[in-house]
């Protein structure tokens, strides 16, 4: 599985095996890794969200594994994995990708999920197949200023939230 780095961050495709290990031995993956994932990044909602990632990787072509994993965002100074960002799948028929991601709330305000959403984008949009990255059922307040930081394109709003997109340029 490949990387994308930033100036701060390494954005670090699991494998599946990675991604197992993350559900069943964190431990065994930080061994693996060679570096701590900080507290809160695997939380119930992440759990949850790993087994529904690694059953669709079961089913993907090995060559789609980067759409469906997590990428652990590895900050650089401090040599410690701090958040998950990641697609819910390959981009769909109209070439559009869904993007989801999460940071321990110690690294949160440091400006790092910006960092990660951005050259995570970049390299989708960078995949021939991908020609929009969007975020759907936005709530949170932080996530729309990312959003919004990001140059991303405000498409609907609505009581279950509001959705973006990013397009090429």
């Amino acid at each position: 599985m490949q990387g994308v780095e930033s100036a701060r961050l390494v954005l670090q495709a699991l494998s599946q095996h990675q991604l197992e290990l993350c559900l069943n031995d964190l431990p065994a993956l930080e061994r693996e890794l060679g570096f701590v994932i900080a507290s809160n990044v695997i939380d119930k909602n992440v759990l949850r969200a790993l087994s529904m990632k690694i059953k669709k990787m079961e089913r993907a072509d090995p060559s789609q594994h980067e759409w469906f994993t997590y990428w652990l965002m590895v900050l650089r100074e401090e040599n410690i994995g701090v958040g998950l960002i990641g697609f819910k799948g390959s981009p769909d028929a109209t070439g559009s990708v869904e993007i989801g991601y999460g940071i321990s709330p110690a690294y949160q305000g440091r400006g790092l999920m910006s960092e990660a959403v951005r050259v995570l984008a970049a390299w989708a949009l960078n995949q021939a197949e991908c020609q929009c990255v969007t975020a759907t059922h936005v709530t949170n307040p932080a996530s729309r200023r990312l959003l919004e930081k990001l140059g991303a394109q405000l498409v609907e709003e609505n009581q279950s939230g509001s959705s973006w997109k990013i397009y090429r340029v």
